[in-house]
């Protein structure tokens, strides 16, 4: 039988999409919260990749994989004036460096995990994507305009040592 458009979301079953628009992203262990959740606009998977490694031997070369690299990830979040989420990013971002003293902090006090929650339309858990040694690189808490009534925006850059797609 040839697969078509027929078995895509069909009604007795199957073949459900995934969407962009169902997941949400919890911070373990950020100062001021055990976990926060942001209110995501936008964000990305950070790529996890290997450095490529050639091997030469006599005519020929062959190919393995090197290092292993985890790419960063950017999270266009919401403002929420009456949620602590603003003040508890600072206060980790702090943990990396604190403006006031010039110091850069020690990696066991900043680093943390964080995870991505997929569901599915219900609300159903469908897969999780965990990260490891989670630390803000950088904190942009948005831009200001008045002419604008919009909605403030923060960006945080996180870096990571290590993902886990746990399906």
């Amino acid at each position: 039988m040839a697969l078509t458009a027929a078995f895509i979301a069909a009604q007795n079953g199957g073949f459900e999409p995934q969407r962009q628009n169902n997941f949400s992203i919890e911070i373990y262990g950020v100062p001021g919260a055990d976990t926060i959740s942001l209110a995501v606009e936008s964000t990305n998977f950070p790529a996890d990749s290997n450095e490529q490694v050639l091997v030469s031997y006599q005519n020929s070369e062959r190919k393995v994989a090197g290092k292993a690299k985890v790419g960063d990830k950017t999270i266009v979040c919401v403002d929420y004036v009456d949620q602590p989420v603003f003040k508890s990013l600072v206060a980790w971002r702090k943990l990396v460096y604190d403006s006031v003293t010039e110091r850069v902090g020690l990696a066991k006090d900043y680093k943390k995990q964080a995870a991505y929650i997929l569901t599915d339309p219900s609300g159903n858990q469908t897969r999780t994507c965990k990260y490891i040694g989670v630390w803000p690189k950088n904190l942009n808490p948005g831009q200001l305009n008045y002419s604008s009534s919009g909605v403030l925006k923060l960006t945080l850059t996180l870096a990571v040592d290590v993902v886990q797609f746990l399906v």
